[in-house]
């Protein structure tokens, strides 16, 4: 799961390591993803625990290309990576030029790289999504992501609907060997806490990009209400 906390903070599982999340300008000056988890044990006074009993959270932080298409590919890449990141988010270009010129400024700034898809059926329909979807997530994968971020189905979209776009999402994630996940974000199937609790329940293996604030700006409640507890 995916946090966003100003700029996109993405959380991976391998490491134990906890910062706040940088703004592009501001220096890291020790990276998460250049260091090993630290092969140390935990002792009580009655007894030692070896490390290969714990897990650690390893945190890796994308900066999102949202917001800075005012600067020119070399211009934002050279900024991310002197701010600290540890990668790029982004929406693939359709243009074969484009994504070389993309991938080859990652390759050489050693950045990694988290796809966005959102344009399938854009402004139009459920029939014209579902026909799009498997064509712009293969787009998204001739960069070879870490993961896609789909913004998936549409607030308005049936459960059945949003349900079959999930599954071809799902279906087109295994054959292309990519780790896909939705995005919580307005106008899509996963814009509200509450309705998105059906999609949970039949869909258990279903995996979000939590972009937590879109959740406090839709509901008329930060959840906060006792009677909220078991919604």
């Amino acid at each position: 799961m995916g946090f966003e906390a100003g700029d996109q903070l993405f959380g991976q599982a391998s490491a134990c390591y906890q910062s706040e999340a940088p703004r592009l300008g501001e220096q890291i000056t020790d990276s998460p993803l250049r260091r090993s988890a630290p092969p140390y044990s935990h002792t009580t006074s009655e007894y030692r625990f070896p490390a290969s009993l714990f897990f650690y959270m390893q945190l890796a932080f994308f900066c999102p290309h949202w917001g800075q298409e005012r600067l020119t590919p070399e211009a934002f890449v050279a900024r991310v990576q002197a701010a600290g990141y540890n990668g790029v988010e982004m929406v693939v270009s359709p243009v074969a030029a484009e994504r070389e010129r993309w991938q080859r400024l990652l390759r050489d700034h050693n950045l990694l790289f988290i796809a966005q898809v959102l344009e399938a059926g854009q402004g139009r329909g459920f029939e014209e999504q579902l026909a799009e979807t498997e064509a712009h997530l293969r787009n998204a994968a001739t960069m070879q992501p870490l993961k896609i971020n789909s913004f998936t189905g549409r607030d308005y979209f049936s459960f059945e609907q949003n349900s079959a776009l999930i599954h071809r999402t799902a279906e087109v994630g295994q054959a292309l060997g990519i780790p896909i996940v939705h995005e919580i974000h307005r106008g899509r199937f996963t814009y509200s806490a509450p309705t998105l609790r059906p999609y949970l329940a039949a869909l258990p293996e279903l995996r979000l990009n939590a972009d937590f604030s879109h959740w406090c700006c839709v509901s008329e409640s930060y959840l906060q209400a006792p009677e909220l507890a078991e919604c």
